[in-house]
């Protein structure tokens, strides 16, 4: 969700800027810290035909992954080194007059600082690992692109530098003028299917729905309104991300309600979590299977899966798609919103009387003026709404930024950004650094596809992926198993060697139980609050 906060700081809105089809009207695309292929495979479909149709890809990746075979060019880097790569990059962009002047002057701010910036970083291969000449033919060919497209994912957001990462994204953009027409954009890929709509609905700890941020009075004073509450009753204040709030578990929070999530598994620092959460006085697990953070509830609510429920799921395009009900749901379980709206009525709230989902979206809709236009009969339309759509007869807007950006003064904003390292770097003791990523046999936390007995058999327990070198150097062979430790835990698990990785660096996919989260590390972005998910110091030795 962090992505949102991090790209909206360059063009003042924080979602994808174009349609995943669009891909197909550009003339490079760029992937940078995605995988798109297996962790996004709708995207990665639609950049599968863009690679059919002959548009070139690159994708800049410390890990050969398999959108790195896919591509026409990769670009291995040193882990967390994506500011000083990007810097790079733009130095000799500029040092080459490749930017587009024209659109500096007429839709951005901040092009002096950056530039006085990336001036330091000419040539700082001993940072980000990549040959000189490399950043050059890159920089030529991003800059002279007609229109070239920009795909990031968790890559890019899950470290301490996680905003200042995205804001390099967009500082590339507008360097070369690569938004606000089709073809072009900056397009952060979300980690799940709804994971955009939550946010959309205010699953922030600092907005209402729509992105209307808590620090403005008059939208305080308009929720108050809508929701019945007492005047000035609510705060101003940017409140705890769910980081924060596990962290803060047993002080200052007391009890806790998760609805559709698995911390125990997802979350950086596995026993940490489950330390936390054994703190609370109350936990709440809404779900529709049993998962690990379960042991851990009081109370254990059965919600209700996609095909039996009706409402809206909106994609990381920001194209609000209708659910339809097709089976009941089993048993006792409910749906979502008649869960909630059960318990605000026996806690003695009022403005939770929906009939249907229908009701629950027009609430919202109400005081939503960047949703306003979507309404269920424009949804039940086959292309649907991309939002901002803020009439009824408004069509929706599917490339955002044409002509002005969303910010207050209609331009973008670049930034000079200086290279900062991550919060653990490899040392003597830890000297291997550890990245996490997905693959497409599994969702999330396998709580849904560990269920389904194809899937299981594809990938049924959790690996690593080590270089050759070290694997020689360690004495250990393909399917040995390893047991690999960080400052925080450990995991035993089963080693794969190639040169898919570089020599001192490995990678594990954090579906499994037990695995790469007891790992990783809980420090945090200073803007984004995100964890540092992608980048842990590790220690490796063979299991006897």
């Amino acid at each position: 969700m962090a992505r949102r906060l991090q790209v909206s700081l360059s063009f003042g809105s924080g979602a994808a800027t174009n349609p995943f089809e669009d891909v197909l009207n550009s003339d490079l695309i760029v992937m940078w810290g995605s995988n798109a292929v297996e962790a996004h495979p709708l995207a990665g479909r639609r950049i599968m035909q863009a690679k059919k149709k002959g548009i070139p890809i690159i994708v800049l990746d410390p890990r050969f992954s398999t959108s790195a075979r896919l591509a026409d060019e990769w670009i291995r880097f040193t882990p967390s080194t994506h500011i000083a790569l990007a810097n790079s990059i733009m130095y000799w962009i500029i040092k080459e007059g490749l930017q587009n002047t024209a659109f500096i002057n007429e839709r951005t701010k901040g092009f002096d600082d950056l530039k006085k910036t990336v001036e330091k970083y000419a040539d700082c291969q001993e940072i980000h690992g990549v040959p000189l000449e490399t950043v050059k033919r890159f920089a030529r060919t991003y800059a002279r692109a007609k229109n070239a497209v920009i795909i990031y994912c968790l890559g890019i957001t899950e470290l301490t530098t996680g905003t200042d990462n995205v804001r390099s994204m967009g500082n590339l953009a507008l360097l070369t003028g690569n938004v606000g027409r089709p073809g072009v954009g900056v397009n952060p890929l979300r980690g799940q299917n709804n994971v955009q709509g939550a946010c959309d609905m205010g699953a922030y700890p600092n907005v209402y729905s729509g992105y209307q941020a808590c620090s403005v009075p008059e939208n305080r004073a308009k929720m108050e309104k809508a929701w019945g509450m007492p005047v000035g009753s609510l705060p101003d204040w940017y409140g705890s991300t769910l980081t924060e709030q596990i962290n803060e578990a047993g002080n200052p929070i007391k009890a806790m309600y998760f609805m559709g999530l698995n911390p125990v598994v997802s979350y950086p620092d596995s026993n940490h979590v489950k330390r936390q959460l054994d703190k609370l006085d109350f936990c709440v697990m809404q779900d529709i299977f049993w998962n690990e953070s379960c042991d851990y509830a009081d109370v254990v609510l059965p919600g209700t899966c996609f095909a039996e429920k009706d409402g809206t799921f909106t994609s990381g395009e920001r194209r609000i798609n209708r659910v339809r009900k097709a089976v009941d749901g089993p048993g006792e379980s409910k749906l979502d919103w008649e869960i909630i709206a059960l318990i605000a009525k026996k806690m003695g709230l009022k403005g939770f009387d929906w009939k249907n989902a229908n009701d629950v979206w027009d609430d919202m809709r109400a005081c939503t003026p960047n949703m306003f236009g979507c309404t269920y009969e424009k949804l039940g339309k086959p292309e649907s709404v991309h939002w901002p759509c803020p009439t009824v007869e408004h069509p929706g807007t599917p490339i955002l930024h044409i002509g002005k950006f969303s910010a207050a003064d209609g331009k973008g904003t670049m930034f000079g950004l200086e290279y900062r390292p991550p919060a653990e770097v490899a040392d003597a003791e830890y000297p291997f650094t550890m990245m996490t990523g997905r693959l497409i046999f599994h969702y999330h936390t396998r709580t849904q596809t560990d269920r389904a007995a194809q899937l299981h058999y594809e990938v049924p327990e959790s690996y690593v992926q080590m270089n050759t070198i070290d694997a020689k150097q360690m004495g250990i062979k393909e399917g040995d198993k390893v047991k690999i430790t960080s400052r925080r835990g450990e995991t035993i698990t089963k080693a794969r060697i190639s040169d898919d990785v570089a020599p001192k660096v490995m990678y594990m996919a954090m579906h499994f139980k037990d695995g790469v989260n007891n790992l990783t590390n809980t420090a945090l972005d200073p803007l984004s609050k995100m964890p540092e998910l992608k980048h842990a110091a590790v220690k490796v030795e063979k299991v006897a």
